[in-house]
């Protein structure tokens, strides 16, 4: 119980599929880990609305994920990642199943959104141009940890 809590309070995550809650509308899987916060409806909804319409989802909320792109479902799994104000985010290729244009959106909104939130970021990507955008850039080359670049 006390990792779930510390997941929940300082932990953002975004995986290489979506993991959204197919009977749940965007919104409503936006605001899944404030609500299991305890917070208020209201303000849940409230929050997950604007981090939503950050992403580009506007007019979308309602929309189940069978009723989305794999752009916005993934996009919607960002939107989720970030509800909390996490201190962490921990990403597996967040962009991995998207075409490169998408990626590139989400990629860009994703780490906007991130530094706004004065949030640390660790991310998993095979996408070397998108890993050259990073502070601080690591390769693991067998079984070890190398810095590869430190703009920090």
């Amino acid at each position: 119980k006390s990792r779930s809590r510390l997941r929940n309070q300082f932990f953002g995550f975004v995986y290489q599929f979506h993991h959204l809650i197919n009977e749940f509308s965007a919104l409503e899987n936006t605001m899944m880990p404030l609500l299991v916060r305890n917070e208020k409806i209201k303000d849940a909804k409230s929050i997950a609305h604007k981090l939503l319409s950050s992403v580009g989802l506007e007019g979308r909320e309602h929309h189940k994920p069978h009723e989305l792109s794999g752009g916005e479902c993934q996009r919607v799994a960002v939107a989720r990642a970030l509800v909390t104000s996490p201190n962490i985010i921990l990403a597996d290729e967040p962009t991995g199943n998207l075409d490169p244009d998408t990626a590139e959106k989400v990629f860009e909104r994703f780490i906007n959104l991130n530094r706004s939130l004065n949030s640390s970021l660790v991310m998993v990507t095979h996408n070397h141009q998108l890993a050259e955008t990073m502070d601080r850039v690591f390769e693991l080359k067998h079984g070890k940890l190398i810095e590869i670049s430190n703009k920090s």
